[in-house]
């Protein structure tokens, strides 16, 4: 057996450690500055002024992705399932509204594309009029 043969499995077993100890310390880090801001920052009087929602994506295959996203995508779903290449859909929901955003067939909606980081069209999704839209629920709101 080769070096480069033993040295590839354990480099991917070191990457897996480290992406699942960065996820487990985000979450944790994110659950206790949430807590923190709403319970000491904002208080309870104010809560009733807050409104939150939160949107994620799906792809559905790795392939559809720039990278590193089509890296990223393969350790995510080995860890937590089903993601948009950076975030399972495990962490999107949040707030009163959720959305959960994919398209019908093989591309699937990356965490790239909901920033419209790569300008690219998306059959079934247009991510400039997703957030005209969300501005417009914004502003019907009063927010």
């Amino acid at each position: 057996m080769s070096n480069s043969m033993f040295f590839l499995p354990c480099i991917c077993i070191i990457i897996c450690f480290i992406i699942s100890a960065i996820t487990y310390t985000y979450n944790k880090a994110k659950d206790r500055a949430v807590d923190k801001a709403i319970n000491d920052d904002i208080g309870e009087e104010h809560l009733d002024n807050i409104y939150c929602q939160s949107f994620g994506s799906i792809l559905n295959k790795a392939t559809s992705g720039k990278f590193p996203l089509n890296l990223s995508y393969h350790l995510v779903k080995y860890f937590d399932g089903k993601n948009d290449g950076l975030v399972s859909i495990k962490s999107f929901p949040w707030g009163e509204n959720y959305t959960l955003l994919t398209v019908k067939g093989n591309r699937g909606i990356s965490h790239g594309d909901m920033i419209d980081l790569n300008r690219e069209n998306i059959k079934g999704f247009d991510v400039r009029e997703f957030y005209v839209q969300l501005v417009s629920d914004l502003k019907k709101r009063n927010l």
